[in-house]
């Protein structure tokens, strides 16, 4: 089942089928405060309320480098639905999140006036849908500046420091057991979002952004664990643990942390 992903105050997934069972209500739908404001730029059809405002030169720039950096053809304009607050997008879409993506639509929730992560998401699966720790993982890796390309921290720092204190203190987390949904979504979120991040970063750096959308093509949302490291090493030709003894060796290097830029 394909899914869509968001963030309350970190990303979390829910299903995409309760968005078409009923449960969400379309951005449409009568309110007291209705999306009926919209803007365009040349990819992006903005949505909402009378007197809000989103940073539309900021996505339209965010598109043109994530698009081009993905090396993807969009399949239609992305729609970027913003809400005043929380309990304004619970009211239209019956959804608690702070930013969300509904990947089958080609659209971004947000109440952010500008929203990369999600964003990231809607392009991404024009290339595949891969268990939660990859899409997060490139999610959080390619949510950069566009004017200058700095990685855009989450929870308060890069995902490379995060990740060289978490292994500098002995409690990383394995990545076998965080690559299949199961193993991700039981882990505490911050830790996981953000070991996915850093180690999609890494292994752009490390093999190239081609290997990674090979990756991406290989393995399924829901795949067991199992079935990801067979893909992961037919893919990458190494097994998935030492791509992670050099994910680990780079965290504990006083080297710069590695862009995704880099690789190209």
């Amino acid at each position: 089942m394909r899914r869509a992903f968001c963030r309350p105050l970190l990303s979390v997934v829910v299903s995409a089928g309760v968005l078409s069972c009923g449960l969400g209500r379309d951005s449409t739908a009568p309110s007291s405060r209705p999306l009926s404001r919209c803007i365009e730029t040349a990819d992006i059809t903005f949505c909402m309320a009378v007197g809000d405002s989103v940073d539309a030169g900021y996505q339209q720039a965010f598109h043109d480098w994530a698009v081009g950096y993905l090396g993807i053809s969009t399949p239609r304009r992305l729609r970027y639905y913003k809400y005043l607050d929380n309990s304004h997008m619970r009211e239209l879409t019956g959804q608690p999140y702070d930013s969300w993506a509904d990947v089958l639509q080609y659209a971004v929730h947000s109440v952010e006036r500008q929203q990369g992560h999600e964003a990231v998401h809607v392009y991404s699966f024009v290339i595949g849908w891969p268990s939660d720790f990859f899409a997060e993982g490139i999610a959080v890796a390619l949510h950069r500046n566009p004017s200058t390309g700095d990685e855009v921290p989450i929870f308060g720092a890069p995902v490379h420091t995060l990740c060289r204190g978490w292994l500098a203190g002995g409690s990383i987390y394995p990545l076998r057991d965080i690559v299949a949904n199961e193993g991700f979504g039981r882990r505490r979120p911050t830790q996981a979002y953000a070991q996915a991040g850093s180690f999609t970063q890494f292994l752009i750096a490390e093999f190239g952004l081609e290997t990674l959308k090979s990756l991406f093509r290989a393995v399924n949302d829901f795949d067991s664990t199992n079935t990801i490291l067979t893909a992961f090493e037919s893919v990458y030709g190494i097994p998935l643990t030492e791509a992670e003894n050099r994910w680990h060796a780079f965290l504990r290097s006083p080297d710069a942390p590695i862009a995704p830029e880099e690789s190209r």
